[in-house]
């Protein structure tokens, strides 16, 4: 049905058949809630700034290459930065979660990293955390809220330090005072 395998030349149906092709695109991702992030390399700005959208299961661009940065589809939001703000969009690219907040997690992702001091910014890229169990935690500088899908603040800014992602519990780890603790 869905099934659509990503190689270096496209997305490929189960005979192998490229279905879509990607050689246009710098970057392309698996498909998740049906939709897979893509990226050109931005010419005018320098080697490492991309612009990123999403097409569909038909290759059909759905949402404009326009985010400097954005992440796979979960529970029906991807996370996307334009101007240096975080936000979450639907599957249409409507903002559900105005694009206001700072990234909420580090990935190191090159071999520059400082393992002298892994708490250092060298070797890492920002990114927000998916929608996990239908809640998403968000930062503004030092303050931290969670939200559901709908974009409903649960906990509001100052209730702790730190909110890390809802588990399949339906329980998530905070940090209030430097402790951390679950609720």
């Amino acid at each position: 049905c869905n099934e659509l395998a990503l190689t270096s030349n496209g997305y490929i149906d189960r005979n192998g058949n490229v279905v879509i092709d990607i050689t246009k695109y710098d970057v392309a991702n698996s498909f998740s809630n049906n939709l897979a992030k893509i990226g050109k390399r931005d010419e005018s700005r320098s080697f490492e700034f991309y612009d990123y959208g999403y097409i569909d299961l038909s290759g059909n661009i759905t949402i404009d290459l326009k985010y400097e940065s954005a992440s796979s589809f979960s529970e029906g939001l991807a996370p996307v930065m334009k101007d240096g703000n975080w936000g979450y969009i639907n599957s249409t690219g409507k903002e559900v979660i105005p694009l206001q907040f700072d990234a909420t997690w580090n990935r190191y992702s090159s071999d520059e990293i400082n393992v002298e001091n892994l708490d250092s910014e060298d070797g890492t890229e920002e990114f927000c955390y998916a929608s996990s169990q239908g809640y998403i935690p968000l930062r503004q500088g030092d303050q931290w809220e969670l939200c559901d899908t709908k974009g409903n603040i649960i906990i509001p800014f100052g209730e702790f330090d730190e909110i890390l992602p809802v588990n399949m519990s339906k329980k998530c780890w905070v940090k209030k005072d430097g402790k951390w603790g679950v609720i």
